[in-house]
């Protein structure tokens, strides 16, 4: 519930969109990333349209579509769908979503029944990995191998998308392994992980490259000596950064990386949004930005989130949802992609999700990226019985329709076991000129306990 009634039709609209273009194919159930172009099963869906499901609360379609994407794991461990070229992104995505559904619902008897699913497809990550140290002289070398890299490039090639995809799902992994207590695999993942976050850094270090305005940063395909449009392909940097736990270690080179990629993007925006980051040129790609947006608030710069969700939001089409790219008003009309896009739509129920509820390593953020907007006579934020990595959250807030007091509610958050507990960020409602029910001033953060409620009462000076 949005206090914004845009942001709000929005939001209806896209959850309609993301239903809507989902289909059954052969009996099974699955999400798609449209209703035309891309008409079919990408993989990659697990973590688009079936995780903003499951933070909807509907675990029914995000376990449908998992159980019914498991026939195309081969042999190997390797998720294939895409021929004849092979996207390597299929098998960590669905490894990694795996895990985080079982996780997320705390279904152990679930996911122990598809614990081969999980291994084998990490096994298969381990041997692609593997293939590349045969040959120290590969630009790739301890990296992943080449396949086909999407969005906006089209060459086979090995890219550092795919190898952060590996790392998280390895990541994963680890965590589902101890938490069904089979720690054997769980360290044998680690070295693995480790191994591979030491490969990882090295190609790093040697491919950063400074783009013509200036900006140092990494780009998508390993040991690319083009430099051609930087931000090209740069959607799954981005959707990587939102997902893998390592990106919140404090990893000088790693935490760098993001916040030059993200300051390489920002420099390449018109009308609000990345220009030229997918395949059309001078185009804008709103699916990619939510994750833009998301990325910002994960490194702390809220108020850029809240820029980039309007901005968004103001290249909607007047059923709400959004084409999957389109012209600069400058650059004149061209033929798009598909519409209506559903990633698009998942991805903006995300963002504004996570605006909300946010996830930031062993603690759950409440209402940390609530614009000041929002916070006006009458207004109403919640999210009701959401679900987290922490568990189902539902957490409202009411103001009066005077605008001179109101009140925070939080269900108890069961925690699944993480050390650390919810906060709630009062920093709108401070801005705003509130204060507690007895005059002193709000905090900042107010942190509470897992299993136990919060109630908050607060009023103007």
């Amino acid at each position: 519930v949005i206090p914004d009634s845009g942001i709000q039709f929005l939001l209806d609209a896209n959850i309609r969109n993301m239903y809507q273009v989902a289909d059954s194919v052969d009996g099974r159930f699955q999400f798609q990333p449209g209703p035309t172009v891309y008409r079919g099963l990408w993989l990659a869906d697990v973590v688009l349209p079936g995780e903003s499901a499951l933070m909807l609360g509907d675990t029914l379609a995000m376990r449908r579509f998992l159980e019914g994407a498991m026939r195309n794991q081969l042999s190997s461990g390797q998720m294939r769908v895409m021929y004849p070229v092979a996207s390597l992104l299929e098998t960590p995505t669905f490894v990694h979503a795996l895990c985080r559904y079982a996780l997320w619902t705390g279904n152990r008897e679930w996911l122990r029944a598809h614990w081969p699913a999980v291994t084998k497809g990490i096994t298969w990550i381990r041997d692609a990995r593997a293939s590349t140290l045969r040959d120290p002289t590969l630009p790739y070398s301890g990296l992943m191998p080449p396949g086909f890299v999407d969005g906006g490039n089209a060459s086979v090639s090995s890219d550092y998308g795919v190898m952060l995809w590996a790392m998280i799902a390895i990541e994963k992994g680890i965590e589902a392994a101890q938490w069904l207590g089979e720690q054997h695999q769980a360290d044998e993942w680690r070295t693995l992980f480790e191994a591979s976050m030491g490969s990882f850094k090295k190609a790093a270090r040697r491919d950063l490259h400074r783009d013509s305005t200036g900006h140092l940063y990494l780009p998508i395909i390993v040991g690319d000596t083009t430099f051609h449009a930087p931000q090209r392909a740069q959607c799954i940097f981005l959707l990587a950064v939102s997902y893998g736990s390592f990106f919140l270690r404090h990893d000088a080179l790693v935490d760098s990386l993001v916040r030059l990629n993200l300051a390489m993007l920002d420099d390449k925006k018109q009308e609000g949004l990345i220009v030229s980051s997918g395949w059309l040129e001078h185009g804008v790609w709103p699916w990619q930005d939510n994750l833009h947006g998301i990325a910002r608030h994960q490194i702390g710069d809220t108020r850029a989130a809240i820029d980039i969700l309007y901005a968004v939001a103001n290249h909607a089409s007047p059923a709400g949802t959004w084409v999957e790219e389109q012209h600069v008003r400058a650059a004149g009309t061209a033929t798009s992609g598909d519409v209506s896009n559903a990633q698009a739509s998942a991805m903006f129920i995300r963002f504004v999700r996570d605006l909300l509820v946010h996830e930031r390593a062993e603690h759950l953020e409440l209402l940390h990226g609530v614009p000041d907007k929002w916070i006006h006579p009458g207004a109403e934020i919640a999210v009701n019985t959401g679900l987290t990595e922490f568990g189902p959250v539902t957490v409202s807030v009411r103001i009066a329709p005077d605008g001179k007091t109101g009140e925070i509610h939080v269900a108890p958050i069961d925690g699944r076991g993480k050390k650390g507990r919810p906060i709630l960020v009062l920093a709108a409602l401070k801005r705003a000129g509130f204060t507690t029910d007895d005059g002193t001033e709000l905090p900042e953060r107010l942190e509470g306990n897992w299993n136990t409620g919060i109630r908050l009462l607060f009023r103007k000076k």
